[in-house]
């Protein structure tokens, strides 16, 4: 089951289509990648919600066990035919080629690193600056994302860029979200001496602000195993900073770390955007509720990972491109004064929920996820030097 970060046109299985994406320009020679392949909601209730953040939470983990057969064969349901599968995108690169560790025209030296160092990344050098006067300050990433990877404590793997760039809904203001992984050396995690799990690093530049998260190349494995959908989204998000043999090869393990599972994810996020809606009446968190239910309703019904709201219009309610249209001109925005009411938008989330719950019983994805031994094998080869 191929599975897709970023497909072009919607799958016949589904009721909606993704719509076309607008992408920036990929140089030639560009790498491809393998294609990896609703109950009510209740009212606004008390508790904190945070945004989307670095450390991927799971606040699918106080869910209850996942639906087994049993359960779907007692509600008289039977899972339809699994897609056909999809012809792979091309992933959007950041920039040109070259070593992002070395200035541009110098010669990369040759021979093999040692082991403690880890994979360099493929760096993207040359990142297009497409603003223009008047355009929103941070709708296309600026050039000198390429420049962060190599000045990291640890060598990385990949880096991505997450957050509002990657949902389809970026403003003028919106700050940059780098997500990826790094790889400590072994004796970071054979001695005594620990290296860090997590890096969680924010700087301003140029007037925009930068959130660069990333995490150890064993923890991130963990997370992937672990039904956790932000993960998936960093590691197959089409707009690439820096990337690596590595990199190549966690997406081509992607497709046996998916699971129906990943519904419980989407739905418990989505609740608790929805009740941060409730009590601040912003337009950030409506969006992130209408975005994580259309990528959780999309993933478990074609087995693709999209990100990017605005290619998910097919299933969204017919006013969803006019809000996102007023976060783009603002990050923190309130709702336009002719938005849809409270009833009509508390009817919209519940219906999409819905969907998404049953979605989740009908879909052919697995219980759980299978690509355990191969990222095992992957993280001790990596690390050893193997």
């Amino acid at each position: 089951m191929p599975v897709v970060a970023a497909g072009r046109a919607g799958h016949p299985g589904g009721r909606g289509t993704a719509g076309p994406a607008a992408r920036l320009p990929v140089p030639a020679g560009a790498r491809h990648l393998r294609a990896v392949r609703r109950p009510p909601v209740p009212p606004p209730g008390p508790g904190s919600a945070a945004l989307e953040d670095g450390h991927a939470p799971d606040p699918a983990a106080a869910v209850g066990p996942p639906p087994g057969p049993a359960r779907r064969a007692a509600a008289g349901r039977q899972p339809p035919p699994r897609p056909p599968a999809r012809p792979a995108p091309r992933r959007t690169e950041l920039g040109g080629g070259g070593p992002l560790a070395r200035p541009a025209g110098r010669r990369a030296r040759r021979g093999r690193r040692p082991a403690a160092r880890g994979p360099r990344p493929r760096g993207r050098r040359g990142v297009p600056d497409r603003r223009q006067k008047g355009a929103p300050v941070t709708a296309v990433p600026p050039r000198w994302l390429a420049e962060i990877p190599a000045g990291q404590p640890y060598p990385l793997t990949f880096a991505t860029v997450s957050g509002a760039h990657l949902y389809g809904f970026p403003s003028r203001d919106s700050d940059v979200d780098l997500r990826g992984v790094h790889l400590l050396p072994l004796a970071d995690v054979v001695g005594l001496r620990q290296g860090e799990e997590t890096v969680t690093r924010s700087w301003t530049r140029d007037g925009v602000e930068v959130d660069l998260v990333t995490h150890d190349l064993a923890k991130f494995c963990r997370l992937l195993l672990g039904r956790n959908g932000y993960v998936l989204e960093q590691l197959l998000s089409p707009l690439v900073v820096a990337t690596s043999g590595v990199h190549e090869e966690l997406c081509a393990l992607a497709p046996g770390c998916l699971t129906r599972w990943h519904a419980q994810h989407y739905l418990g996020f989505a609740r608790n955007q929805w009740a941060l809606f409730g009590r601040s009446g912003g337009l950030k968190p409506l969006l992130y509720t209408f975005r994580v239910l259309l990528t959780g309703l999309w993933l478990m019904r074609t087995g693709e990972v999209v990100a990017d709201v605005t290619r998910l219009y097919g299933d969204a309610p017919a006013y969803l491109p006019e809000l996102v249209a007023a976060k783009r001109e603002a990050e923190h925005g309130a709702l336009p004064a002719d938005a849809p009411g409270a009833e009509r938008l508390a009817s919209d989330v519940a219906r999409l929920t819905a969907a998404l719950a049953e979605a989740e019983e009908r879909s052919t994805l697995p219980e759980a996820a299978t690509a355990g031994p191969a990222l095992h094998d992957l993280l001790v080869r990596v690390r050893t030097g193997a």
